[in-house]
């Protein structure tokens, strides 16, 4: 009996969230410098598991639709294992003029989506 009242809660808890096309970021391919390359990377590098192990792929630049500057790539690093992940997107962007976050690494649908349309643009 107890588990037929938990299938309506579980059930409107899923209702709740946000459709996934609403959270996606429209991004147009930009020209980037070799130093926010390098900046990037070092975003990226440093919320690694294991930073030394760090492989890049290409890194391509964009920006949104007001104008903040992206960087989206690929990296391959090792997991808590010491195992490589394989090639992971990434995505960061620059949210001052010295201050980069970054946005995604890894399968997040929403990085990936982004920077995949992104980079599929820039080809």
């Amino acid at each position: 009996m107890r588990a037929i009242f938990l299938i309506p809660i579980l059930l409107s808890g899923c209702a709740s969230a946000p459709p996934i096309e609403s959270l996606m970021i429209d991004l147009r391919p930009a020209a980037i410098s070799t130093a926010d390359e390098h900046n990037a990377k070092q975003a990226v590098t440093a919320s690694l598991k294991d930073p030394t192990s760090a492989k890049f792929g290409p890194v391509v630049g964009a920006v949104d639709a007001s104008g903040v500057k992206y960087a989206c790539g690929t990296v391959n690093a090792k997991n808590s294992f010491g195992g490589y992940t394989g090639n992971e997107m990434f995505a960061v962007r620059w949210i001052g003029p010295e201050r980069i976050e970054v946005v995604s690494i890894g399968n997040d649908f929403i990085g990936a989506h982004s920077c995949g349309r992104m980079a599929s643009r820039h080809a």
